[in-house]
């Protein structure tokens, strides 16, 4: 005192003189407060001031604050800024502040996050008062916040601040009444983008059913292509979100058809153009239309837009629904050049090998749509490398005039093997099972179907396969599948791919299944498949070899481990688990 007085101490005595006034036993006890009887730092400065401001006009709840532990040791940063904004809440109303500071994790302490959440109800409060009474009454708000939380919040907050009829809309939306997934804290900031570029068109968006029920992985990636497309052809955007495959519901290829324009819009300039001024386009999408938009749009290696022009005006499309026993109604959709009803014969095969791979694995077929895309014969890079069929993920692409060969084609059953079997992440092809397992699997299900459909013998197969693939193997010195696992190991995935041995991971992994199948039966054999399967789904990283091992082994009876290990050993080869 002898050296006089600096600004923020002598406005915390003037804080301090308006509590006494205002309430002498308050301000006795806030003057005995800790922090501020050794003296007083600017932050605690202003938190002087926003007590004296609370007490001035609500004397309950600034007692109650004078409990907190984060009030009564010290002010901090983050702390005065809070005291600020439930000040400003308070001012507003009364209510919403009482009902926040019975919040249990605003009683302990402040975290920078929480501080932040303080501010966006304080926005909430001051700009729509009944959007943030929805808002406060989400259990999730009440109790620790989460990161996803916390930007849920900011984003329904920018959203009012933008347009208080939005707010209004978001606060409505069903799936913020529980805890807040990481898909629909990212939906609601595709749809501030959006409404910020177009608020018409972020009314839209919020407003479409599929929004308003809840968001899915999918839905949440359709919402954030649309905040893509809205950006750089807003009148696209526009157009699309009025036509029915986005307005009557949401399925699967939605998402992967705006990924198409998207991909389409940035790369293929001259198909993208020619795609959108095309009638059946601008008249507006139906789903089948879109399931084309998303076949066409896709873009590898093997096939690209330029090689499809052709369909872009002319093509014959088909759809149908089946039953499946576990899946329910899945759809198969298939596109071609002209009307070849030698391709229905491929649908169909497809089909009755749906059926097979799903009764044999025993768990549902993971896909609700399969779409199927005959690609022209001599048009495209995709003939010219031989390749007859592939799984894009999204669809399935055969080239017919290879496809027919015998009652049914080992390649496409493969493909179809791989929407069970594959890498669980398209940016690293080595998550979910190991790469032979992938591979091998998805050849031993083709084996598997040949059995059962056309009278193809799982030991016709077996021999051939030893007799001719593995015997290429072994003269490029890969004797079992440790000694693949071992390669890839060392040189990773991409120089492994293009090596001559690349294609022994196929070989190996079938030979090891083949003779697993045959040596322990179906029943356990398949009970092992259904216990990997599951983990997969299960777990979020890759499968380990001791893992698939312990599968087989949980699924036999203790006279069969001889044998599984006599299997192992010679197919697998490494270290068999104890």
């Amino acid at each position: 005192m002898a050296d006089g007085l600096n600004n923020h101490e002598q406005a915390a005595l003037d804080a301090l003189g308006a509590l006494l006034a205002k309430d002498a036993g308050l301000g006795r006890d806030v003057a005995a407060l800790p922090w501020v009887v050794d003296g007083i730092t600017e932050q605690e400065g202003k938190g002087l001031g926003d007590l004296q401001i609370l007490g001035k006009e609500n004397i309950a709840l600034t007692r109650e604050l004078l409990g907190f532990p984060w009030v009564a040791d010290d002010i901090t940063d983050d702390e005065w800024r809070t005291l600020a904004n439930l000040r400003r809440i308070a001012q507003k109303d009364a209510f919403l502040a009482g009902t926040l500071s019975g919040f249990p994790w605003i009683h302990d302490n402040i975290t920078e996050p929480e501080r932040w959440v303080v501010r966006y109800l304080r926005d909430l409060a001051t700009v729509d008062p009944a959007v943030a009474k929805t808002v406060f009454n989400y259990p999730w708000v009440a109790d620790a916040i989460s990161e996803d939380e916390r930007w849920a919040l900011r984003n329904i907050v920018g959203l009012t601040l933008l347009d208080v009829s939005l707010g209004k809309m978001a606060a409505a939306l069903t799936w913020l009444a529980d805890e807040i997934t990481e898909d629909e804290r990212w939906a609601l900031r595709y749809i501030r983008d959006v409404a910020e570029l177009d608020r018409s068109l972020g009314k839209t968006l919020i407003g479409f059913p599929w929004v308003v029920d809840d968001i899915s992985e999918d839905e949440r990636w359709a919402l954030r292509t649309l905040d893509d497309l809205a950006t750089e052809d807003p009148l696209l955007a526009n157009q699309l979100v009025g036509m029915p495959f986005l307005t009557a519901s949401f399925e699967q290829h939605d998402r992967y058809a705006l990924r198409s324009l998207l991909n389409l819009y940035f790369n293929y300039t001259d198909e993208y153009q020619i795609l959108t001024t095309q009638g059946w386009f601008t008249d507006g999408l139906d789903d089948l239309e879109a399931s084309f938009v998303m076949v066409f749009g896709t873009a590898d290696s093997q096939l690209t837009p330029r090689d499809l022009r052709d369909l872009i005006v002319t093509r014959h499309s088909e759809s149908r629904t089946i039953d499946l026993p576990l899946a329910g109604q899945i759809q198969l959709t298939f596109f071609e050049p002209t009307d070849d009803p030698q391709n229905r014969k491929i649908v169909q095969q497809i089909e009755d090998a749906i059926r097979e791979i799903e009764s044999f694995i025993n768990v549902p077929f993971p896909m609700e749509e399969v779409t199927l895309l005959f690609a022209s014969p001599g048009e495209s890079a995709f003939s010219e490398n031989k390749v007859l069929g592939l799984n894009r993920g999204t669809h399935l692409v055969v080239d017919p005039g290879l496809a027919r060969q015998g009652d049914t084609n080992r390649t496409i059953v493969h493909e179809i093997g791989h929407y069970y079997w594959s890498g669980a992440s398209k940016d690293n092809p080595l998550d979910g099972v190991p790469l032979w397992f992938q591979e091998g699997g998805a050849d031993f299900l083709a084996s598997y179907v040949r059995d059962r459909l056309f009278d193809d013998p799982l030991s016709t197969s077996k021999r051939t396969l030893e007799q001719r693939n593995i015997r290429n193997c072994a003269v490029r010195g890969i004797n079992d599948l440790q000694r693949l696992i071992d390669k890839l190991a060392e040189s990773g995935y991409s120089e492994h791919s293009a090596s001559p041995f690349f294609i022994c991971n196929y070989h190996y992994g079938e030979a090891l299944f083949l003779n697993l199948f045959e040596t322990l039966g179906e029943e356990a054999f398949r009970h092992a498949w259904t216990e990997i399967y599951r983990l997969t789904q299960s777990e979020a990283r890759p499968i380990s070899e001791i893992e698939i091992y312990q599968a087989f082994r949980n699924n036999i009876p203790p006279d069969k481990l001889a044998d599984l290990n006599s299997v192992y050993q010679r197919w697998h080869g490494g270290e068999i688990p104890e």
